[in-house]
């Protein structure tokens, strides 16, 4: 991992990922990094789209690398407009 990356996050409070709807790339990110146990709080945010779910795509994806089914039901897509206010300032954002 690159220093400066490895610094950033051992101060952040928190991870977030963002893409546009939530439900493919940053939700994936999200449950991931959840699932590898990284010691930071993870959240992820959609910048465009209001979705409800999972894309089953990402769900199967995420199953055939051990993420546990439960997380996976339990994700609810988030729309910046509902959960930017919640976002530390000194998270470490990546999109």
């Amino acid at each position: 991992m690159d220093p400066r990356l490895e610094g950033l996050l051992r101060a952040a409070p928190e991870v977030v990922f963002v893409c546009s709807g939530n439900m493919v790339r940053s939700a994936f990110a999200h449950l991931y990094a959840e699932h590898l146990g990284i010691p930071l709080r993870v959240r992820s945010l959609a910048t465009r789209y209001r979705n409800t779910g999972l894309f089953p795509e990402t769900a199967r994806a995420l199953r055939a690398r051990g993420v546990a089914p439960e997380p996976i039901r339990a994700f609810r897509p988030t729309h910046v407009d509902d959960g930017l206010a919640e976002v530390d300032p000194a998270a470490v954002v990546f999109g």
